[in-house]
């Protein structure tokens, strides 16, 4: 079973327990149709380190005099696809909770619980290559962990997602149905690249949505955020601290820092101007 970002650890919980002595049973099975494949006729075992030397006693032509198959390579292949995958997940789970230190804290312990459990399977100590990749893993956490006391809250949005790529994907078609012939926003897309997970930015985004009364709609900018959050494509855990989101990503149409947040935030419109156009966009996201 594969990794997510709930559960981080999955692939290496079931893997420990069951996956590496299937992966191995497969190896030795595979001896056979050496033999008979490439005409191998004799084989060396190393059991205690997982090699298998076939040996070209009946002189086939185009075959080395040994052949040597080493299971490590194939749990080297494997782990270093997967450990990337789960350093991703741990990357994004503590991007999501950087703006609550003890959501951080939490998010720490629980991933360090999960890896002490791994460290304790039997397999841990038969595959030292095992241990090797949950060090990876123990060296992220720790990162984190470090700069914890030292981090900086910067209120910018990080899209949710399955993967970095996938979130990469969704900020990119986000970016460009929002920039669609009249566009409702003004920055480039690098700068709408970070609003949007979690870095900083330097000059935001122009909101160029007009209401009624020839204004910047913040109504309309602040239905597009709810909006995000609704669909989940935003964590609800930035609620709170809304304002201060709006406040550092957005400006209005002229490049101006936007005012009066926390009063438009209090009288969002359940009918702003281009309400149908966001709902398309949020309907127009899914991957």
């Amino acid at each position: 079973m594969k990794s997510t970002l709930a559960n981080p650890f999955i692939f290496f919980d079931e893997y420990l327990e069951k996956g590496v002595y299937d992966d191995l049973k497969n190896f030795y099975d595979l001896k056979d149709d050496f033999l008979v494949q490439d005409g191998l006729i004799s084989v060396e075992f190393d059991k205690q380190n997982h090699i298998i030397t076939f040996i070209n006693s009946g002189m086939v032509d185009k075959l080395p005099d040994t052949y040597i198959k080493d299971f490590k390579s194939i749990l080297k292949s494997k782990l270093d696809e997967e450990t990337s995958i789960t350093i991703q997940f741990i990357e994004q789970g503590f991007e999501k909770r950087f703006s609550d230190k003890k959501e951080v804290k939490a998010y720490q312990n629980f991933l360090n619980i999960k890896l002490n459990t791994l460290s304790e399977k039997k397999a841990f100590n038969e595959f030292p290559l095992l241990q090797t990749h949950i060090n990876k893993l123990t060296t992220i956490i720790n990162k984190y962990t470090t700069h914890t006391n030292n981090y900086q809250f910067i209120p910018s949005f990080n899209i949710v997602s399955e993967n970095k790529e996938q979130q990469i994907e969704l900020i990119n078609k986000l970016f460009l149905l929002l920039t669609e012939n009249p566009s409702m926003i003004n920055c480039s897309k690098e700068e709408f690249k970070n609003a949007f997970t979690g870095q900083e930015i330097e000059s935001g985004i122009h909101w160029l949505v007009l209401g009624k009364n020839k204004s910047y709609s913040k109504p309309s900018l602040f239905y597009l955020i709810n909006a995000l959050i609704d669909a989940e494509y935003l964590n609800k855990s930035i609620i709170n601290d809304l304002n201060k989101f709006v406040a550092y990503v957005f400006r209005d149409n002229k490049g101006n820092y936007i005012k009066n947040i926390k009063q438009s935030k209090a009288y969002i419109s359940k009918n702003p101007t281009s309400k149908d156009r966001i709902d398309d966009i949020i309907s127009s996201l899914k991957i």
